[in-house]
């Protein structure tokens, strides 16, 4: 942002840092060109009100203005899991014909971030960038009201370390669920809280416009687009510690006019481990 800003960021102006301690950028590459391949799975909370619906066509543009090549999924979570009408493919006519009317009822025993969790292990090893869109409420009864809240939801935490583990930046739109939970002010604080940690977590960002579904998609998916047409993809020479760990992970830069977003760990496998 700023007249000061640069076109393009390099290696040389990027600082990482793992638990706090600042290790080797190894490469820094801006996501275009061959680089800029993505995957970008769309998960709908099945139990949205009807009145999501209005803005079906909104989301269809969105998918059809993805670059050509992206590859997209659609899926509706319900019952804790993830269902696909669309798995990944890069025919965009064909992924937005796959949306369509949520079933509008509420499941208390569901969890939407079981159902992220069991989409997030269905990402095909292409090597391209991961982006997830989650449509929903954020509120998650499955476990009881007090376990809803974000730092005691154990579905949300799961479904964060799993996306730092798969490099997946996951973003949200708040909308309004069906039924009388919509009316409870407190629990509707908590959902949002909950899409906010996970975006925070995995390097994405939330969407919400006060306590409804917002009026406005457009400008949602406009910010949305310039973000993704703004990625860079980073590697760092990692300290590994005994056994696997979710580092602490902080980027900054002195260039003027910059803001880093990435997730706020990393998966780091430990020294003398076969995992990836």
């Amino acid at each position: 942002h700023g007249p000061n800003a640069p076109a393009v960021l390099h290696r040389d102006d990027i600082f990482g840092y793992q638990n706090n301690q600042r290790r080797p950028v190894v490469r820094w590459v801006q996501a275009t060109g061959e680089q800029g391949g993505l995957d970008l799975a769309i998960l709908i909370d099945d139990s949205l009100d009807h009145n999501i619906g209005s803005h079906y066509g909104e989301i269809k543009d969105f998918i059809r203005s993805l670059p050509a090549g992206s590859n997209v999924a659609v899926a509706y979570g319900m019952y804790g899991n993830a269902k696909f009408v669309q798995d990944f493919t890069t025919d965009h006519e064909r992924a937005a014909a796959a949306i369509r009317i949520t079933q509008g009822r509420l499941n208390e025993t569901s969890s939407i971030y079981m159902a992220l969790r069991g989409l997030l292990k269905r990402w095909p090893n292409d090597g391209n960038r991961r982006s997830g869109l989650l449509l929903s409420d954020g509120i998650d009864l499955y476990w009881g009201v007090t376990e809803a809240l974000p730092y005691n939801n154990p579905d949300l935490q799961r479904a964060v370390k799993e996306a730092q583990r798969q490099s997946v930046n996951v973003y949200s739109i708040y909308a309004e669920t069906a039924g009388e939970v919509r009316r409870n002010a407190f629990l509707v604080n908590v959902g949002q809280s909950c899409l906010s940690l996970l975006a925070l977590e995995t390097g994405g960002k939330t969407y919400i416009q006060g306590l409804q579904t917002p009026i406005d998609f457009q400008s949602i998916f406009r910010n949305l687009r310039d973000r993704m047409a703004n990625q860079y993809l980073l590697t760092f020479r990692a300290e590994p510690g005994k056994v696997d760990s979710y580092d602490r992970l902080h980027l900054t830069t002195e260039q003027p006019g910059v803001e880093l977003v990435a997730p706020s760990r990393v998966y780091v496998p430990g020294a003398g481990s076969t995992a990836p």
